[in-house]
């Protein structure tokens, strides 16, 4: 069901203002993978709820992922009829700032955790990832869409941290893998209507020559990809890296230099990171079905399948006269809402890059330690509402599972609660999985966020874990960490203190105070070492406090 909203509205667990789906037509969803998600249409101005359709309205809309809320932009009106172009909630975002942020030596999670609680007001958004991988990023002025998406910025999360961004309404992830490739196989043909493959062999970059700052390069000059043998010669460009510098020559005093050897180290990586994550050393593949088209030949048959692959999909495409298959992704695609199903899916393991969504989008935290409770009551009042509104599933049962759906037929089915002897889970993509919230048998919780008011255990592992305050079980001592500062208490009195401030030059003075016996930074009889910068040479000292 399409269901219209207030522009204001927060709780979309019930009917709305009313549903469209009787009059509108023309209804469209597209998205590229890390780029736009749109959701266009058209409605009789006069119909049911016309006139209620309004810039920044929302409408709740099916997709291939289930139902997405999409923010109306700029409605047209003309000759009794609006047309409307609306983008996904998530474009919200561009109307934050992150001010200046530096996430730094941290996985895709703590970049995204440092990403979120950067914006200049607080969000309803929800920011996750799984990669890996460890970087740092130094973002400033950006709204949050650009530092994730755009390409075209050496600092933005897909080119630090890779990943494969998913929207789900208020969610957002950065994966390292959205889909999976479900063993769909087709066959790269010519000349059939509703099907154009193109493979460019020019493209691969095999061998690359990386520049730092200041026309720094490397000693053994390039780096190779694993690739290189697979084509007639190597395939040779220059990489940019600027924001690597050498503390050498007039750079050598520079805080954002690093010695040479690190600078070489950081240019090998970001010219394996070229091949790595951004793919440069694989030809450019696209292949476009048209489903309306391809319906009308004898082939269709063979492309039909595509109809049960999602967004970044894995599909392999036979090249039977080159004799090579392809591993390539779903990268775009249009939707019917209505009918719920493809219009034309796209596969590739290319697409342009993410320039200028702020540019197109025109209309579209304070510390943890200050909301615990508001987090968990949200999320209290959140699973409250979605059980209570949970009505019209259908519940199949067998003798060994119980399937919760929401359609009759599994194979339509995309929202599944599946409940077996091994446990229980849930699936946004139908009875095949994945299961990306399940409780197992084998005392396992797997989900994206975990929302509590005590979690107790004997070990915790992470990447990064966000908060501000670490205490002993008996909450006399703990460690507090405050901007810039790390502090040591005991029974609420500074016994170290560990941090840095900056002199009128704006220049890192690193500080470490030691005892004390009251609530302040620094109390009458602490020891204090310090260091302090002239303008020629650095120094430090040592002495006893005043009180600070």
């Amino acid at each position: 069901m399409i269901t219209l909203y207030k522009p204001n509205e927060t709780d979309f667990t019930h009917n709305g203002i009313g549903a469209l789906d009787k009059h509108i037509y023309n209804a469209t969803v597209e998205e590229e993978l890390n780029g736009l998600f749109l959701f266009s249409f058209h409605y009789p101005l006069f119909a049911p709820h016309g006139l209620e359709i309004e810039g920044m309205s929302i409408i709740k809309v099916p997709t291939p992922d289930g139902e997405q809320l999409f923010r109306v932009a700029a409605p047209k009106v003309s000759m009794g009829e609006i047309t409307a172009q609306c983008y996904h909630i998530f474009y919200d975002l561009t109307e934050n700032l992150i001010e200046d942020i530096f996430a730094e030596t941290t996985n895709g999670n703590g970049a995204m955790n440092r990403m979120s609680a950067g914006c200049q007001y607080k969000h309803p958004f929800q920011f996750y990832s799984d990669v890996p991988k460890i970087a740092s990023a130094r973002i400033v002025r950006k709204n949050p869409v650009e530092a994730l998406l755009d390409a075209s910025q050496d600092n933005s999360f897909v080119n630090r941290w890779g990943g494969e961004l998913k929207r789900d309404n208020f969610d957002v992830k950065m994966l390292q893998n959205r889909g999976m490739d479900r063993g769909v196989v087709i066959r790269h043909k010519k000349d059939l209507l509703g099907y154009e493959g193109n493979v460019d062999w020019k493209s691969p970059i095999t061998r690359i020559m990386p520049q730092g700052f200041d026309g720094l390069f490397l000693p053994e000059k390039y780096v190779d990809s694993s690739l290189i043998n697979k084509y007639p010669h190597p395939k040779i460009r220059v990489a940019s890296f600027k924001h690597i510098k050498a503390a050498i020559g007039e750079n050598a005093n520079d805080e954002d230099a690093v010695p040479l050897e690190e600078a070489y180290r950081l240019l090998r990586q970001a010219a394996k990171d070229m091949f790595t994550i951004q793919k440069v050393d694989h030809p450019k593949a696209t292949y476009n079905v048209t489903f309306q088209e391809l319906s009308q030949t004898e082939e269709y048959k063979d492309y039909k399948q595509l109809q049960s692959v999602y967004m970044a999909d894995t599909v392999t495409v036979e090249h039977q006269e080159d004799g090579i298959d392809i591993k390539a992704k779903v990268i775009a695609y249009k939707y019917d809402p209505i009918k719920k199903e493809y219009l034309d899916i796209t596969i590739g393991n290319f697409k342009e890059s993410f320039t200028d969504v702020s540019g197109r989008v025109d209309l579209v935290q304070e510390e943890l330690s200050n909301m615990p409770g508001s987090i968990l009551d949200a999320a209290k009042a959140n699973a409250t509402s979605l059980i209570h509104s949970g009505f019209g599933g259908h519940v199949r049962v067998y003798p060994d599972r119980i399937f919760i759906m929401d359609t009759k037929d599994e194979k339509s089915a995309k929202k599944v609660w599946q409940w077996n002897l091994n446990g229980l889970g849930y699936s946004s993509t139908g009875v095949n999985g994945p299961y990306g919230t399940a409780i197992t048998s084998d005392g396992r919780i797997v989900a994206d966020f975990i929302t509590a008011g005590t979690l107790s255990g004997n070990v915790v592992r992470g990447g990064e874990i966000t908060g501000s305050t670490l205490r002993t079980s008996d909450s006399v001592n703990y460690v507090n960490i405050s901007k810039q500062f790390i502090r040591l208490y005991e029974s609420s009195k500074t016994r170290v203190f560990v941090g840095y401030y900056k002199n009128s030059r704006n220049e890192i003075q690193p500080t470490l105070i030691l005892g004390g016996d009251s609530d302040s930074t620094g109390a009458n009889g602490a020891i204090m070492v310090y260091q302090f910068s002239d303008t020629s040479v650095k120094s430090g000292g040592i002495g006893i406090t005043k009180g600070l």
